[in-house]
């Protein structure tokens, strides 16, 4: 009977152990998210490669700054194919914190240039739906 107890109680504890690191990190994310819409850099990418994995699909860019490329992934369905430019935010003070906005339409061809940034996006978009591009 005791041995039952310890057990329940363990599986108990483990579980709460779960669910408060999953509050930590989708915490963390919202930050990061928040962060990058309040203070990020708009520029465009190029998705450079698309993989399946057990959830959705992984898109893997690239982008410039100063001639300088970086790399990002990120986690979607469908959305878009190899070669399309997107849109894709960072932190001026951290290029590594980015991410592509595969929600917003894609970049247009009158954007011709990916060594361009911008504060704000050179298209019409609402902040509401840059947010939901983030998440």
């Amino acid at each position: 009977m005791i041995k039952k107890d310890l057990f329940k109680n363990s599986n108990f504890i483990i579980l709460i152990i779960v669910i408060i690191s999953f509050i930590i990190l989708l915490t963390n994310k919202l930050k990061t998210d928040n962060e990058l819409f309040s203070n990020g850099i708009y520029t465009v990418g190029k998705i450079l490669d698309i993989k399946a994995m057990k959830g959705g699909l992984v898109y893997y860019y690239e982008f410039s700054i100063n001639g300088i490329y970086y790399n990002g992934d990120v986690r979607s369905g469908r959305l878009k194919d190899i070669g399309d430019k997107c849109f894709v935010i960072y932190n001026p003070d951290n290029f590594e914190q980015n991410k592509m906005l595969l929600l917003l339409p894609q970049v247009p061809d009158s954007i011709n240039s990916t060594k361009k940034s911008w504060k704000k996006l050179p298209i019409q978009i609402t902040d509401e739906l840059i947010k939901r591009a983030l998440r």
